[in-house]
């Protein structure tokens, strides 16, 4: 079990790894002045540009602020899954949930209009609603074993994780493009999980 414990683990590190954890900055402006029938089109991808380059920066600057209070949450499960005490896991998994919870609450309320961007934003759900209940199940198989540690059970868990590994790579892809669009080249790029 703790072999899926340190894949959970490495999964939800990776989240963080992976996400925006810097404000793209706005492209320098053209100092030539667009062809004048061109003016429209360009006038217009220079607009989704910029919403792109803000959206961008909002769900940069959404993730540093909840970044810390995630890693904080996880940090203290494991701890306390070192513990063998059930009661703390129990407690620390509560808490854990919790914070994922207000996480997803407030990423969900976060206005990002930039199709590409909130593509992003909707991986990052997408594996913060994963990264909980991979997380879950783990805690319950290793409380448990005897009761829920059956093959078909582990194997699904197995499944679950390698899934939300590669909705990870997905994100790492996607934030690698809106970065190089949005962020400017000069963003580091993320390390894989492992």
């Amino acid at each position: 079990m703790d072999k899926f414990t340190k894949m959970t683990a490495a999964t939800l590190f990776s989240l963080f790894l992976a996400a925006c954890d810097k404000p793209a900055e706005a492209p320098a402006s053209s100092t030539q002045a667009p062809v004048a029938t061109e003016t429209t089109n360009v006038q217009s991808t220079q607009v989704m540009d910029q919403v792109g380059v803000e959206d961008y920066n909002k769900l940069a600057e959404w993730n540093k602020e909840h970044e810390k209070s995630i890693e904080t949450a996880q940090l203290s499960l494991q701890e306390q899954l070192q513990s063998q005490d059930e009661k703390q896991i129990e407690e620390a998994l509560k808490a854990f949930k919790g914070t994922l919870d207000e996480v997803l609450v407030s990423l969900d309320k976060l206005d990002i209009k930039h199709v590409e961007v909130n593509a992003l934003k909707g991986k990052l759900r997408e594996i913060l609603v994963g990264s909980s209940d991979v997380m879950n199940e783990s805690v319950n198989i290793m409380m448990a074993p005897e009761k829920v540690a059956t093959e078909e059970i582990k194997q699904r868990l197995q499944n679950k994780t390698e899934n939300l590994q590669n909705t990870v790579l997905e994100l790492q892809k996607l934030e690698a493009e809106l970065s190089q669009k949005f962020g400017g080249a000069s963003q580091p790029q993320h390390s894989q999980p492992k």
